[in-house]
């Protein structure tokens, strides 16, 4: 039922959940009834067997003292001659135009967890790396910039842009931060893509959160288009805070998505570009549980001693 690939060289770049199990006979192609290979299976992604069990060993979900952090700059270029061009085609990739739907991505899904947001100017990369290590989810709706020559200056784009200290985090900028994060979503352009190394495979933004100690990762493995993107998103973590496992969160947003669009947001370039990378089991909220249990047994003594009075009042 749930499938965990390892793909070696170019099959790097694939999305293999949008490959289809059987043969399509329609002389028109409908996009939303295709025999998917996600219909039938949980997909999960990993660089290696070795990383995938050091994945499932790694979380420090003790240290994360809180759940989710956002980021999403939102504001970028007005000026850049694309940022006329219609929403619905908008990607977060090297083209630096306004991501309106980022805004509407990360309050959804802070309504959805609860959790600290940093929209627009306050999206900087200096506030990422001072508070990143304190929180259990790390959200980061953006524009991602791959450089395939030179893997260590691929980047996430922060606010403000056109401040080259603090405009955005660098791949080579993870080696040197210690994360207790369970999950990391990059919602952004080619954030699984990179530099095919042979022996190594590719490498890619996951990589380098991964060093820094995220188990878990989402990431796009091509350019990704804004408003589709953010209802994805909107239906992953639904899912996750219902307890599904990461892989059959990201499936069943992936369905949801299929089955509220129109035929052409329905092509797989909308929706199949996401994949998850690393552990996936579901994520563990330990810290608020015990204290829901701790304030049950506060108030557990309470009823217990008005009950015996009362019997005693009687008697």
């Amino acid at each position: 039922k749930d499938l965990i690939i390892i793909p070696d060289g170019k099959l790097g770049y694939v999305s293999f959940e949008s490959l289809l199990t059987d043969a399509s006979n329609s002389e028109r192609i409908d996009y939303r009834n295709l025999p998917y290979l996600i219909n039938d299976h949980s997909i999960s992604y990993g660089y290696s067997s070795t990383l995938l069990v050091n994945a499932g060993d790694g979380c420090q979900s003790g240290e994360a003292k809180k759940d989710l952090l956002a980021f999403a700059p939102v504001t970028f270029n007005e000026e850049n001659a694309l940022y006329t061009q219609p929403v619905k085609y908008r990607t977060r990739g090297e083209e630096l135009m306004d991501l309106p739907a980022t805004r509407k991505e990360v309050v959804d899904i802070n309504s959805i967890f609860g959790g600290d947001v940093y929209l627009d100017s306050e999206a900087t990369v200096s506030r990422f790396k001072e508070v990143a290590a304190d929180y259990k989810i790390l959200h980061i709706a953006t524009h991602g910039i791959m450089n395939d020559d030179d893997p260590m200056h691929s980047k996430l784009m922060f606010s403000p842009v056109g401040n080259k200290n603090d405009d955005c985090l660098y791949y080579g900028d993870l080696f040197n931060l210690e994360l207790n994060a369970e999950l990391a979503v990059l919602s952004a352009c080619n954030t699984g893509s990179g530099k095919n190394s042979e022996g190594e495979g590719v490498i890619a933004f996951a990589r380098g959160f991964m060093y820094s100690g995220v188990p878990s990762l989402v990431i796009s493995l091509w350019k990704v288009e804004d408003e589709s993107t953010a209802e994805i998103m909107k239906y992953f973590y639904t899912n996750l805070k219902q307890g599904y496992a990461k892989d059959e969160a990201l499936r069943r947003a992936k369905m949801e998505y299929l089955k509220n669009t129109d035929n052409i947001g329905a092509s797989p370039y909308y929706w199949s570009g996401f994949i998850n990378i690393g552990n996936k089991e579901p994520l563990s909220f330990n810290h608020r549980n015990k204290s829901y249990l701790w304030f049950l047994l506060l108030l557990l003594p309470a009823p217990v001693f008005i009950f015996r009075r009362r019997v005693k009042i009687k008697n």
